[in-house]
């Protein structure tokens, strides 16, 4: 996300922070991103151009029978949209930046899709990717004890209907030429293949 920077030339008083958000994925949270906050305000130039956000959403690896049902990502992507509105809701962020694990990244997909048609809030100037399912997961395979009603989990799949739908509409918005989307690989990764992983309907972002 270099190229993002601001021209440092310009009068600090003049310049206008950009907002990064991070959005972990399946069974994650704060701890996902370890030492990033910490990274960021220890750089004095980073600490100056950008505000940083972690998205946290109820969620879990596995699900019983006896625990609540998970939230769909719908609804998690509303709440998303909720929580962005409030953060920028007075600030005129220059841009706004998305930094995703695993399934947080079809969660700020499904945004830019939403923003993009002007039913969210900010739009999307570029997202880093790191090993997201953009053609579904193998974790969806759990046990199926392991995973009753699991909305989460069965929105992995391959074939869901929220993996075709978000492909679909960022295809036919055209959101490859709107938002600079760059994707980190884990080639050993099992729970999301490198396939997976690389991108969706041939998209032009670089692979890393």
């Amino acid at each position: 996300m270099a190229s993002s920077r601001l021209d440092s030339s310009q009068p600090e008083g003049e310049r206008r922070k950009s907002l990064i958000v991070f959005v972990h994925g399946l069974g994650g949270g704060i701890r996902t991103w370890g030492k990033f906050k910490t990274l960021i305000d220890a750089d004095p130039e980073l600490r100056n151009q950008f505000d940083v956000v972690f998205y946290r959403y109820p969620t879990s690896l596995i699900r019983l029978p006896f625990m609540k049902p998970s939230l769909s990502l719908e609804l998690v992507v509303d709440a998303l949209d909720t929580r962005i509105a409030l953060e920028t809701e007075g600030r005129d962020y220059a841009a706004i930046f998305f930094v995703c694990h695993s399934m947080g990244g079809l969660l700020g997909r499904d945004y830019a899709i939403k923003a993009h048609r002007g039913e969210a809030g900010r739009r999307i100037s570029a997202m880093l990717l790191y090993a997201t399912p953009n053609q579904g997961s193998e974790v969806a395979r759990l046990p199926n004890f392991l995973s009753f009603g699991h909305h989460q989990l069965k929105q992995l799949f391959r074939e869901s209907d929220l993996i075709r739908r978000i492909n679909d509409d960022w295809r036919d918005l055209g959101l490859d030429d709107v938002v600079l989307v760059n994707f980190v690989v884990a080639a050993q990764d099992s729970v999301v293949t490198e396939a997976s992983a690389r991108g969706f309907w041939g998209s032009n972002g670089h692979v890393y």
